[in-house]
């Protein structure tokens, strides 16, 4: 195999291994060279993409061979995103979510709508700078305080029922 080869098949699966679907993972290359298709970069471009992959895992080198799943995102504020985010889903609030898969494509799409609305886009907290991961965290703040008062009102009624 050779290097360009074998860097195209890390390439793919580095996204892989940080849950990117074809769209994130083309959004993501677009972003860091200026190119959509991986056969239109350079060894170089391919390198930087490949670096990139390493920064958002946090600095930590790709596994050969090693357990696939859960990778923590690098950002601290991105983390927060997911754990408010897995709050909801373990709540019943996040429709149709079973998967980790569908869990995190139902991110993307809630993370679109939140910050271009009207636009028909993914968006993967992972990629995103602080600012829009702070409007982010706000927003899911909110949503969850709703579901306390929400389940606050709910027993104070059952309450009084009861009595």
């Amino acid at each position: 195999m050779t290097d360009r080869a074998a860097r195209l098949k890390a390439l793919h699966a580095g996204a892989r291994a940080l849950g990117l679907d074809d769209e994130a993972r083309r959004d993501l290359m677009a972003r860091v060279t200026g190119r959509r298709s991986a056969r239109d970069m350079t060894d170089a471009q391919l390198g930087a993409v490949l670096a990139e992959y390493d920064r958002l895992r946090g600095g930590r080198p790709r596994q050969a061979g090693g357990r696939r799943g859960f990778k923590p995102a690098a950002n601290p504020l991105a983390r927060k995103v997911h754990a408010q985010w897995g709050e909801l889903c373990r709540r019943g609030a996040i429709a149709h979510a079973a998967s980790a898969a569908d869990r995190r494509q139902a991110l993307r799409a809630w993370c679109a709508r939140q910050l271009q609305p009207g636009a028909d886009v993914l968006l993967d907290p992972d990629l995103l700078d602080d600012t829009s991961l702070r409007k982010l965290v706000e927003a899911l703040k909110k949503w969850i305080a709703r579901l306390d008062r929400a389940a606050a009102d709910d027993a104070a009624a059952d309450d009084g029922e009861a009595g």
